[in-house]
C-alpha cells in the first residue's frame, strides 16, 4: 500500500510539473521538427535553380474576395483571397499566405501569386495588405498585426476547408520583413501554434540571425538585382542565405536568369513546385538541374485527407518506419475523433502494398547497377533501406535478403566507395562552412568535389551540389 502510496504522488507530481497544455506545446513543436526535417530532405542537397525557363503557369480559374479585421481594429490590414473555382466544397485546401512589397497593395499579389494554384493542387491564396499596419510594426507591436492575420485564417477556414498541414508564407521584397516579423513572433511566444511548413522569400534576404522555426526557406532573387535603388541586393541576399546555411538553417537559393526586382514567372514557378512538394501530390523541385541524376520513381499516394497527407509527405522523404511509427500515434492520439483518423488508421495497408511490389524493382535496379559497375539511382538505395527496415520482421522482407545486397554495396562496390568519398567531403565541406573563419577551407573542399561531377556516369548528387553552392558563393 506505501508503495503505490508513494507512486500514485509521484505521478500527481509529474503531472503538476508538466500540465497537458505543456505536453501537447511540446509535442507539437516536436510535430514541426520532424516535418521540418522530411521536407529538407526532399530539397537538400540543393543541385539548381527550380522551375524553369519556359514562364509556363496554369492556373485555376478562382472566385476573390475582400476582408477586413473588426471595426476596432488598430492599424488594420485589408485582404484578397483566391479560392479556387471547380473545386469540391467539402476538401481541405492548401493555403499560401502572401504579402505585397512597398507601394504594392493586396490585390495585385494575389493575382500574381494566385498563379501556384493548379488543377493537381489547387491552393487557396490570401493576400495581405500590411502598409496600414507598418507604424505598429516599425514601433515592434508585432502581435497586433499577427492576431489580425489569425483572424483571417480562421475566416477563410470558414468559407472554405484549409488543410492545416499546409500552410505556406511568402514575401515579396518589403514583404519579407513583414513575413519575418510573423514568423519570429510565433515561434518566440506561440509556437505551439505555429503552423507555417515553409516560407519563401523573395528578393530581400531573412535575417538568419533571429529565433526562427526550424521550417524551409526557400530564397529567390532576380540576377539583375546586383544594382538595386543603389544596392547590391543579390549579394547581400546571397550573403545572408550562406549565413543562414552556418546557422543550420535549411535554405535553398534560386537566381532568376535575366530577371530584376519582381514577380518573375519563374518565382511562382518555384513556390508552386515547393508547396506541392511539401506534403502536396509530389513535385521534382529541381527537374531541370538533374541531368544525369535519375529523379526518383513517384509513389502513388494522394489524398484530401490531412493526416493522411502527413503520413504521405514522410514516405517522399523515404522515412517509412517514421510514417509507421505516426500512424501509430495517430491511432493512440485520444484527441482524435474515430472518424477523424479513419483514413489515416487505413493508410499503412497501402503503405505495404506499395512496398511489396516495389522491394523486389528495387532489388533488381540496384543488382543490374552493380553488374554493369554503375552507381544504382541513390534515391532507390534509400528507399529499399527504408523500407526494408520499416518491414524487417516481416516474412516477404527476411526472404529477400536485401540486407546482404546493402552490405555487399556498403563495402565491397567500388563505385559505391567513391560515393561515401564525396558525400564525405560535402559533409565536412558544410561543417567547415559553419565555423567562423573556415570559410576559406570550405570553398576549396566545394571545388575540389566539383570538379568530380562527371564520376560514374554524373549519378553522384554531391559534386552538382557542390558546385551549385559555389555558384552562389559570397565573399
Amino acid at each position: 500500500m506505501r508503495t503505490a502510496g508513494l507512486l500514485g504522488i509521484a505521478l500527481l507530481i509529474l503531472a503538476t510539473a508538466f500540465p497537458v497544455g505543456a505536453q501537447e506545446a511540446d509535442a507539437h513543436q516536436r510535430k514541426i521538427e520532424q516535418r521540418a526535417k522530411s521536407d529538407a530532405a526532399l530539397i537538400l542537397p540543393q543541385l539548381g535553380l527550380g522551375g524553369d525557363n519556359t514562364d509556363e503557369l496554369k492556373p485555376l480559374k478562382y472566385t476573390t474576395k475582400d476582408w477586413k479585421p473588426a471595426a476596432d481594429a488598430v492599424d488594420p490590414i485589408d485582404a484578397v483571397w483566391c479560392i479556387p473555382e471547380g473545386v469540391d466544397t467539402s476538401r481541405a485546401l492548401p493555403l499560401l499566405i502572401t504579402l505585397h512589397g512597398d507601394g504594392g497593395n493586396a490585390k495585385g499579389q494575389a493575382g500574381s501569386m494566385a498563379r501556384v494554384s493548379t488543377v493537381e493542387d489547387p491552393v487557396i491564396v490570401a493576400s495581405v495588405g500590411w502598409q496600414n499596419s507598418a507604424r505598429s510594426l516599425r514601433g515592434g507591436d508585432i502581435a497586433g498585426f499577427v492576431k489580425q492575420v489569425r483572424e483571417m485564417t480562421d475566416a477563410i477556414a470558414k468559407a472554405h476547408p484549409v488543410n492545416t498541414d499546409r500552410i505556406y508564407m511568402h514575401g515579396f521584397s518589403a514583404g519579407c520583413t513583414v513575413t519575418e516579423f510573423f514568423l519570429v513572433e510565433e515561434w518566440e511566444k506561440n509556437p505551439e501554434r505555429m503552423d507555417i511548413r515553409a516560407a519563401f522569400y523573395s528578393s530581400k534576404a531573412f535575417d538568419p540571425r533571429k529565433k526562427y522555426p526550424p521550417i524551409p526557406m526557400i530564397q529567390t532573387v532576380g540576377e539583375k538585382e546586383d544594382n538595386f535603388a543603389g544596392r547590391d541586393q543579390r549579394a547581400y541576399i546571397r550573403q545572408f542565405c550562406g549565413m543562414a546555411r552556418q546557422a543550420g538553417i535549411s535554405v535553398t537559393y534560386h537566381e532568376i536568369p535575366g530577371r530584376g526586382h519582381e514577380l518573375a514567372p519563374r518565382v511562382i514557378q518555384i513556390v508552386r513546385d515547393h508547396i506541392q512538394a511539401f506534403g502536396g501530390p509530389g513535385c521534382d523541385v529541381y527537374r531541370t538541374a538533374r541531368g544525369a541524376q535519375e529523379p526518383p520513381d513517384p509513389l502513388p499516394f494522394s489524398s484530401d485527407d490531412g493526416l493522411v497527407n502527413e503520413l504521405i509527405s514522410l514516405c517522399r522523404s523515404d522515412d517509412w518506419g517514421g510514417a509507421l511509427k505516426r500512424a501509430q500515434e495517430i491511432d493512440a492520439d485520444k484527441n482524435l475523433k474515430s472518424k477523424e483518423k479513419k483514413e489515416a488508421k487505413k493508410f499503412p495497408k497501402e503503405m505495404e502494398k506499395y512496398a511489396r511490389k516495389a522491394l523486389p524493382e528495387l532489388e533488381k535496379r540496384i543488382q543490374d547497377a552493380m553488374k554493369a559497375q554503375r552507381f544504382p539511382p541513390g534515391w532507390a538505395v534509400k528507399r529499399l533501406k527504408a523500407i526494408s527496415e520499416a518491414w524487417a520482421g516481416e516474412s516477404w522482407v527476411s526472404n529477400r535478403n536485401c540486407g546482404a545486397l546493402l552490405d555487399e554495396l556498403a563495402n565491397d562496390f567500388e563505385p559505391a566507395k567513391r560515393e561515401r568519398e564525396r558525400e564525405e567531403l560535402f559533409r565536412q565541406a558544410e561543417a567547415l562552412e559553419a565555423e567562423q573563419g573556415k570559410q576559406a577551407e570550405a570553398r576549396q573542399l566545394y571545388e575540389q568535389l566539383s570538379k568530380r561531377v562527371d564520376e560514374d556516369a554524373g549519378a553522384s548528387v554531391w559534386p552538382r551540389a557542390a558546385k551549385y553552392r559555389l555558384l552562389w558563393w559570397q565573399g
